[in-house]
């Protein structure tokens, strides 16, 4: 059997830590669960993101593609449609974006 994996809906996301940004610190960074998985057991899926990025999605300003079988699950875009890091201050991981994600952000 292969693992099956599923990203919510933003307002279904849970906080299950939150803490300060160690690149910027006055920028609040929720650890949250995102979705779940089954692959021979639950389990859980989480990432990382500052919460102005989280309120962003919540209030439709930013919006999101999901990736639930990806290494980065999330790519997040801005109001004016440019890709922007969950968490402020950190630097995208173009080699674990799949050859998918490449090809979308190079639109």
């Amino acid at each position: 059997m292969g693992r099956i994996n599923f990203i919510w809906k933003p307002k279904d996301w849970k906080i299950d830590i939150e803490g300060i940004n160690k690149n910027i610190p006055n920028d609040i960074v929720y650890r949250m669960i995102i979705g779940c998985g089954d692959d021979e057991g639950y389990y859980e899926i989480y990432e990382f993101i500052s919460k102005a990025n989280y309120e962003n999605i919540i209030n439709n300003n930013y919006k999101i593609l999901t990736f639930p079988y990806s290494i980065i699950h999330i790519l997040l875009f801005d109001e004016k449609g440019n890709c922007i890091l969950l968490v402020k201050g950190r630097k995208i991981e173009y080699d674990s974006l799949s050859s998918y994600q490449k090809r979308i952000l190079k639109r």
